[in-house]
């Protein structure tokens, strides 16, 4: 207040600062992968920029340094729901976010076209069958991984917009081998049925794959799988590789930015086949 004495400000508080959150809330097989690719990444940035990487358990921790620095800057890497109050309240506060895979209409974004990524995978499969008979491996449903119930969507989307015909679908009722293992069963139990069986969850692949080579069909031949970023790229399968490394850079080139635009950006996947 007036006539309360001179103060010296701490010009530190309002470098730039950048924090990129990362999700720890669910542990996948890609994580430490993009830990690194981003951590590679933000040592390239200019001196000015400080950053620091942070998991999403301790974010709540960081959440008033970071309101308390009007030049603040937030990357989220693949944020669960559980992050989205955060979000909602740094915006309110008017800091930069960038969710990184989370097509969020209200914030700033760059993500996987995936409904595009199964437009083109189906206009493959319509070169090789008029009417194709389809089935699909669904992982339970959960909030934190809100993108798995998307490709579920977009899949039912394009087998009524490509004509092709649902013969088998089924939800495991969680991630354990057990569980997958039963749904899988099912699934080709109906072999004869099928042309092409999706699994959303590239983490069950390995349980599919067992069963299909303890029966000895023949991919490629007897059946066709579709999956999204499963590492081994083998014969009848048909992959959808993100390309996880355009995310990340165009999201850290958007923070870096003096100014700031508002975007949504959507990044085609590479087809595999």
């Amino acid at each position: 207040s007036q006539g309360s004495g001179t103060y010296v400000v701490d010009l530190k508080l309002n470098a730039p600062h950048i924090y990129v959150v990362l999700n720890t809330d669910i542990e996948c097989a890609e994580a430490n992968s993009f830990h690194t690719k981003l951590a590679s990444m933000l040592s390239d940035l200019p001196p000015n920029l400080k950053h620091s990487l942070i998991g999403s358990k301790d974010f709540e921790k960081h959440f008033s340094a970071i309101l308390q620095n009007p030049s603040s800057r937030v990357i989220w890497s693949r944020p669960s729901i559980k992050a989205y109050n955060f979000i909602a309240s740094l915006d309110r506060a008017n800091i930069p976010q960038m969710l990184i895979n989370r097509p969020l209409q209200s914030f700033n974004f760059v993500t996987t076209n995936t409904r595009q990524a199964l437009y083109d995978t189906f206009s493959i499969i319509k070169t090789q069958f008029d009417s194709p008979r389809l089935g699909l491996i669904a992982p339970p449903l959960n909030l934190d991984e809100p993108f798995l119930a998307e490709r579920e969507v977009y899949f039912h989307q394009m087998v009524y917009e490509f004509g092709g015909s649902m013969n088998f679908m089924a939800r495991s009722q969680g991630k354990s081998a057990i569980d997958i293992m039963e749904v899988t069963r099912l699934a080709l139990d109906k072999i004869d049925q099928l042309d092409y069986l999706f699994v959303p969850d590239f983490s069950m692949m390995p349980f599919v794959i067992a069963l299909i080579t303890e029966r000895k069909i023949e991919l490629g031949k007897d059946l066709q799988l579709i999956s999204i970023d499963w590492q081994e790229l083998d014969e009848g399968l048909i992959c959808i590789k993100q390309d996880w490394d355009s995310m990340f850079k165009q999201a850290i080139d958007w923070i870096s930015c003096p100014q700031l635009e508002k975007v949504q950006l959507f990044i085609p996947p590479e087809i595999i086949e």
